[in-house]
């Protein structure tokens, strides 16, 4: 809370005001004085008060002010302020009426593009994976690694579980790796054009461009170590994919 006390005064031929700006404390934080064009002393003061507020906002001071002519006085003096000085003040006039409606309409034009253009602006699109693998290996299988998910970090033998995966809509390819007990790791990897490859490799390197060679439309399968794998994929709308893999000895 700021406090500004002004003072307007006029003589024959002569005009000035002055004022003095205090904070909460009661402490002097300004003091300004000077000559005035103006009609009468209230005007003067009104000159005052316009000082005093140019100054608090200089100042940079937070919170609200008080000042002590009253609005309809301060409305009253700038009126007169106009009339006296004629056609220039109907052109003050003017302009400050047209500022004002430049400003209002700036301001609802610019809040009706805010919410058009909020309500256009798509949600983040994704892809949901629909995903369910069924363990038939005669051992757990054990999450390595995944490129999405959630996937289920241990899925034990005999155990078929569902789940879903959210993909971003403009995914590359989806993976997901699972170590076999101790005898190899499966691998699973599908793009979203529908194409799926599946492997069963030994060793802890994954052959990327082997699976990327070995994709297939809708359906891939791969024998090995005593093991059946197997992996399908379809279209489920728009952007929702359904993905089937099973394991299982043969």
């Amino acid at each position: 809370m700021a406090e500004i006390n002004v003072s307007g005064v006029a003589f024959v031929g002569a005009f000035g005001s002055g004022g003095v700006l205090r904070d909460k404390e009661g402490i002097v934080r300004a003091l300004f004085s000077g000559h005035r064009d103006a009609c009468d002393a209230e005007s003067a003061e009104l000159g005052a008060i316009i000082t005093a507020l140019d100054l608090f906002i200089d100042i940079g001071w937070k919170g609200s002010a008080s000042a002590g002519m009253s609005r309809p006085k301060m409305f009253k003096a700038w009126c007169e302020q106009l009339l006296l000085k004629g056609f220039l003040g109907f052109v003050e006039f003017f302009l400050a009426f047209v500022g004002v409606c430049v400003c209002f309409w700036t301001q609802f034009i610019a809040e009706i593009c805010i919410n058009q253009l909020q309500m256009a602006a798509p949600a983040t699109a994704t892809v949901i994976v629909t995903t369910t693998i069924k363990n038939d290996a005669g051992q757990d299988l054990i999450l390595r690694s995944s490129n999405y998910g959630p996937l289920p970090a241990l899925i034990r033998n005999t155990e078929t579980t569902a789940f879903l995966q959210t993909l971003p809509a403009n995914y590359e390819n989806g993976a997901f790796v699972y170590k076999v007990g101790e005898s190899c790791n499966w691998i699973v990897f599908w793009t979203p054009d529908n194409k799926v490859s599946t492997k069963l490799f030994k060793d802890d390197t994954i052959l990327w461009l082997q699976l990327a060679n070995n994709l297939h439309p809708n359906h891939s399968g791969d024998k090995n170590f005593g093991l059946t794998a197997m992996a399908s994929i379809e279209q489920a709308g728009a952007t929702a994919q359904v993905l089937t893999a099973k394991i299982c000895r043969f």
